[in-house]
């Protein structure tokens, strides 16, 4: 039932909704990275978004040359990531983590999350 597959995970509904940032950045992150298939199933559009919101806030602005024209991948990624400007890091949390909400509602359900 129910509640034997809540108490599998380590934390519960109320703890999750709770978890404050960069912790939650944090576990949606590891959600993602731990997720092969996840990625796959994005159209490019949101994989350049997550990317670009990814760097801001782990590294803030985007400081970085900007690649030749011809790396069409990388250059992409840094349009992105630049365009987010001067986007504080912890709002970049919050944008992806909201985002990640919005296309898989049910992440934090994910059993990766006991072993955190």
């Amino acid at each position: 039932g129910r509640n034997s597959s809540r108490a599998r995970m380590g934390y519960d509904a109320v703890t999750l909704i709770a978890i404050q940032y960069p912790l939650k950045f944090e576990l949606a992150i590891a959600f993602m990275d731990e997720q092969p298939a996840l990625s796959g199933s994005m159209g490019v559009e949101n994989r350049l978004m997550f990317y670009g919101l990814r760097q801001q806030a782990l590294h803030g602005s985007c400081d970085k040359p900007s690649p030749h024209l011809w790396n069409r991948v990388e250059k992409a990624k840094w349009d992105v990531w630049k365009q987010l400007g001067n986007t504080s890091k912890i709002e970049a949390m919050f944008l992806l983590v909201r985002s990640l909400e919005e296309d898989y509602p049910q992440w934090m359900q994910w059993e990766g999350l006991q072993a955190r």
